[in-house]
């Protein structure tokens, strides 16, 4: 077999590696989701902890990407971390993510840093997070007291990672039995925090947050651009690729559903992050699946039989939360639907909306 061709990456090409803050530096004590993770009715498999510890060895974590030959790295700063109560900024953690800016400088890595992966300070979720119309302000003034410290060192940012993470969630908590788990981990949550409610992000409706995360993506967006610094801000969606196959399909529908206003309030920003993960096949009218269906098969639940889109599986969220405790290192359904029936959608089909807008 023949050595392949080595071509030179074009002048500018970032090639890198990536990590979110919550699920790599470990204890992030003071987060919506450390709380979740450990309320007794949890719905995460297993707790952080100590996750990679990459709190602690970070410079060991940008030394190996170096001598891998990357030259950017993308990571978080923790929200929680830098505004443990409402108001109170902490300097040193401020000090600490200026430290790891540095060690990418020092390693020849561009480092580009998110603003929001996730994860948000106890009290934010207990106020109502970004249910409540002034979280965008509360999260534009982390923005700014962030920036203000860090930003002659950062060379790309993100506001949020994968803004449109709710609606692809919310195809994985169908039914009943789902909402009142997650009610009821939320619940317990509240009640840590002597509040009437808790607002995790991941769990909470679309309807009620999206106009919010807007308003903060773009109110966030105007404090980094102020400075220090000088550089590209951004957001990254997630972007699975999703094929019509045969009539009748409703892929179109399901592109709009999983998108909302996001591809329009890109269109604003310095880039978009894609992140693609899987395909998803919709064959015509028997719904959304992760494999193609043979036509002439029999439909068995076995291991062979397509997957749809939020199959039952051990626990109302295991679909989503896998073998992780973090949110983002998510594995898909892992059981077989029951008999042959396939999970439908709770939107009509529609060709109203145009694939175009992914391109």
């Amino acid at each position: 077999m023949s050595d392949p061709i080595r071509r030179p990456a074009p002048e500018g090409f970032l090639w890198g590696t990536a990590i979110s803050a919550h699920q790599s530096e470990g204890n992030n004590v003071n987060s919506d989701a450390w709380l979740c993770e450990t309320v007794p009715s949890s719905l995460y498999r297993e707790p952080s902890r100590d996750a990679c510890d990459s709190y602690n060895r970070y410079g060991e974590d940008i030394a190996i990407a170096a001598e891998l030959g990357f030259n950017c790295h993308r990571f978080g700063i923790e929200w929680a971390r830098i505004e443990p109560e409402p108001g109170q900024f902490s300097s040193a953690e401020l000090d600490r993510y200026r430290r790891v800016l540095e060690a990418c400088h020092a390693r020849g890595l561009k480092p580009m840093v998110t603003f929001n992966h996730f994860t948000v300070p106890r009290w934010f979720a207990a106020r109502g997070g970004f249910e409540v119309a002034d979280g965008a302000d509360l999260f534009a003034r982390f923005a700014e007291v962030a920036t203000a410290r860090l930003g002659d060192l950062i060379s790309y940012a993100s506001t949020f990672n994968e803004a449109n993470i709710q609606r692809l969630v919310g195809q994985f908590r169908r039914g009943p039995k789902a909402q009142m788990a997650i009610d009821t981990m939320l619940g317990e949550c509240a009640r840590d925090c002597g509040s009437d409610r808790f607002s995790s992000l991941l769990f909470a409706p679309v309807e009620g947050t999206e106009p919010v995360l807007v308003d903060a993506h773009l109110k966030a967006t105007a404090a980094m651009k102020a400075g220090p610094g000088d550089f590209p801000v951004g957001l990254t969606l997630t972007m699975q690729d999703v094929q019509g196959v045969e009539e009748g399909h409703a892929a179109e529908a399901l592109i709009q559903a999983l998108y909302g206003p996001w591809l329009e309030v890109g269109k604003q920003a310095d880039f978009i992050g894609v992140q693609t993960y899987t395909r998803v096949l919709w064959w015509g009218r028997r719904g959304l699946c992760r494999r193609p269906v043979t036509p002439s098969a029999p439909r068995r639940a076995t291991s062979s039989t397509p997957r749809p889109w939020g199959a039952r599986s051990a626990s109302p969220m295991s679909a989503w939360v896998g073998r992780s405790s973090s949110p983002r290192a998510a594995s898909p359904p892992t059981t077989t639907p029951v008999g042959s029936r396939m999970w439908r959608p709770p939107w009509p089909r529609s060709d109203a909306a145009s694939r175009t807008a992914l391109t």
